[in-house]
């Protein structure tokens, strides 16, 4: 009775709790979809370093291969030790 709220305040605020409940659902969806984007970066980054770990293998084997045939001079063999590094770094 002191207030006197008329019919527009309620419009007014019926309008608010509208457009709160659709902020509130927009961040919730938004949240799930980040949620999802997080756990695919995680596989897809362990994905990345287990080749990464099989490629470094592979280039080390060739490293030997190369030194117990005398080849280290072929660029093959130049590119095999310079980019165990870079691998080496990424697994």
């Amino acid at each position: 009775d002191t207030l006197k709220l008329t019919e527009r305040f309620r419009q007014y605020y019926d309008h608010f709790w509208f457009l709160t409940a659709l902020a509130a659902a927009i961040f919730f969806v938004t949240d799930s979809t980040a949620n999802e984007n997080t756990k695919r970066l995680a596989e897809a980054s362990r994905v990345a370093q287990d080749s990464s770990r099989y490629l470094l293998l592979q280039v080390r084997r060739y490293q030997d291969y190369c030194k117990l045939n005398g080849l280290e001079s072929t660029k093959s063999c130049q590119w095999s030790n310079y980019s165990q590094w870079l691998i080496g770094s990424l697994a």
